[in-house]
């Protein structure tokens, strides 16, 4: 099953629903420019979720730690938003993850030592680049992008 939350005008959007849909693959959350936090815990019962994308928000922080069970998660992105600080520690048990996009937020740092020993595509703003880590995992290929406005 998939399902796009697509320019909602709400505060908040509520995922609990969801948290009965064990066969659900792929979200998407998507230009809903009027909150600024979303809580993922309902998505800890989704064991088959594979791809999780949530862009062109306004969310200022997310606690990934609901996904630290959906071990087949494989694309998570994580883009245009105003988050200034990320945990990916919870992601360590995503085994599957072989894409991990975090452009376009304001991000003073990102420390990837908690996924490291995942063979996975790293994208993050070409300002990024002497930001991450000087100990990052040589297996994590990190891809500089630039978006053009």
């Amino acid at each position: 099953m998939k399902m796009d939350l697509v320019q909602l005008r709400a505060l908040s959007i509520d995922l609990s629903p969801l948290s009965s849909c064990i066969n659900l693959k792929s979200l998407s959350i998507y230009y809903c420019d009027k909150f600024t936090i979303l809580d993922l815990s309902p998505l800890k019962e989704c064991k088959s979720l594979e791809s999780l994308i949530i862009s062109h928000n306004t969310l200022r922080s997310l606690d990934l730690s609901p996904l630290a069970g959906c071990t087949t998660l494989s694309n998570l992105t994580i883009n245009h938003n105003k988050i200034k600080s990320i945990d990916l520690s919870p992601l360590s048990n995503c085994r599957s993850l072989t894409k991990l996009s975090l452009m376009s937020n304001r991000f003073r740092s990102i420390d990837v030592r908690p996924i490291q020993g995942k063979n996975l595509k790293l994208y993050v703003d070409d300002k990024m680049e002497n930001m991450l880590d000087d100990s990052s995992p040589r297996n994590i290929e990190v891809k500089m992008c630039r978006y053009e406005s």
